[in-house]
Parts: structure tokens; sequence; C-alpha cells
């Protein structure tokens, strides 16, 4: 007795294959709904809102600008001493020298890292409005289509399910032909 081709090359049946096929088909619970990224919508708005009453951040900034200078004038006025004494003693001076100076840098890091999370806030917020009109969109052509449609028995299918649908007949076609073989 001969063994099938996928006994022989270790492969699921061909109704394991279907099964799993029909299961991977895709739904469109796993899209986001109109309603999910107009929350999320107001959701941003809200956010933008309390950074705006949280605390004045350009005020923040001012002040973290005078941090900084303030630590770099202490910096250089550390470091200056330190290279006009004795080297023995220069460790007492260059040591708060470095303090100073990493008190600056992480002054100006934090004015970055607000700045780039206010930037990444308005990229989201652009970004769930382009997917909004795009939502809105598509359908509007799916109207539209539907419109051209309504005296014909077509079905409209959009690009997953047209996909989905060709590869589960290449499968079956292929099935047909194994069966067709082993007969």
């Amino acid at each position: 007795m001969t063994k099938s081709i996928e006994d022989e090359l270790n492969l699921p049946r061909i109704a394991d294959a279907l099964k799993q096929l029909e299961e991977s088909e895709p739904k469109d619970s796993q899209l986001p709904s109109m309603e999910d990224i107009t929350s999320a919508l107001q959701d941003m708005g809200k956010i933008r809102q309390e950074f705006k009453t949280f605390d004045d951040f350009e005020g923040n900034e001012q002040k973290l600008d005078e941090l900084q200078v303030a630590a770099i004038k202490a910096h250089q006025d550390l470091l200056d001493a330190g290279f006009n004494v004795e080297a023995k003693h220069a460790a007492n001076f260059l040591e708060p020298s470095t303090q100073y100076l990493t008190l600056a840098l992480d002054a100006e890091k934090q004015k970055f890292d607000h700045k780039y999370k206010m930037l990444k806030m308005q990229m989201d917020r652009q970004k769930l409005e382009l997917e909004k009109e795009k939502h809105e969109l598509n359908i509007r052509k799916v109207d539209i289509a539907e419109r051209q449609l309504q005296g014909d028995n077509a079905e409209v299918l959009d690009s997953n399910e047209d996909a989905f649908m060709a590869k589960r007949a290449d499968i079956l076609r292929m099935a047909k032909m194994g069966n067709d073989e082993n007969k």
C-alpha cells in the first residue's frame, strides 16, 4: 500500500490545513472601530488639556535654562579653582565640578524629553485623525460601490476577503488534484 504525500513529507492533512485557514480568517473585530478611534482622539484631547493645566512648562523651561546656566558657571568656576591648586587638593574641586556639569546635562535632557513627549503625542493624534479620515473614506467608497451594484447580484469584497477566497480556492483545487491522483 502506498503512503500519501502528506504522510511521506510529514505535512498536515488538507482538511486540517483548511480548518486552520478558516480559523485565521480576517475578522472585522480586529480592526479598530470608529468609536474606538473617536474615543482615543477625545482621550488625547483630554491629555493635552491636562498638560496645559498641569503646569506651565514655558515657565519651567526658563527655570531649567537658569539652572543650566548657573550649573555651567559653577562648573567652570570650580574647574578653574581645581587647576589653580596643588594636584593633591584638585580632586576636592573637580568632583563637585562634574556634579554641576551633570546637573546642567540633566536639565537639558529634561527639556528635551518634555518636547519629545509633546511632539510624539501630537504625532499620535495626527495619526489617529488620519486613520479616522481613512476609515470614513473607505466607508464612502463602499457606499458608492454598493450603489453602483444595486441592480446586480454581485457581492462587494475588500482586498483581504478577496485574497482569502483566492487562497482557499487554490487549496481546494490542490486537494481535488491530490484526491484524483490517489484514486
